[in-house]
């Protein structure tokens, strides 16, 4: 039993950041389409976490902005440095991306995408650890 217990709080981590965050979206915009898969923790920009899409075709990051607190995913090193840029942006604020709305400029204007979610791997394959109470005694 403390074999289990350790293990699943070496899964879980205190407070942790994700280390790894899946971005998915239905959108067929080719802007909003670069930007899903799997992004891992890549330090810190403006005092939050920061993740890169891992991916060898298309550079993004997803990180918060230091002016609005919002999380833009944008396509170079340079316009995180510069806090400018963004590809697709949340629509709100949070200490996380997670669980919030996204939108992508289109043609001038910004688009809801509804589809658009960000969601931490690592819980996501937590919750589908099922224990039966039995086998832990």
């Amino acid at each position: 039993m403390l074999r289990l217990l350790v293990a699943l709080s070496v899964l879980h981590g205190a407070h942790a950041a994700a280390k790894l965050l899946r971005v998915s979206s239905t959108s067929m915009d080719p802007s909003v389409a670069s930007s899903t898969g799997d992004y891992v923790a890549d330090g810190e920009a403006f005092g939050f976490p920061r993740y890169r899409l891992d991916s060898a075709v298309a550079t993004r990051i997803l990180y918060r902005s230091a002016r609005r607190g919002v999380w833009v995913i944008t396509g170079s090193e340079s316009t995180v440095v510069k806090n400018e840029g963004p590809v697709v942006v949340s629509i709100t604020t949070a200490e996380s991306p997670q669980g919030l709305a996204f939108k992508y400029l289109f043609e001038g204007k910004w688009i809801l995408d509804e589809s658009f979610a960000v969601t931490d791997v690592r819980n996501r394959l937590l919750s589908q650890v099922r224990i039966e109470p039995s086998k832990l005694y």
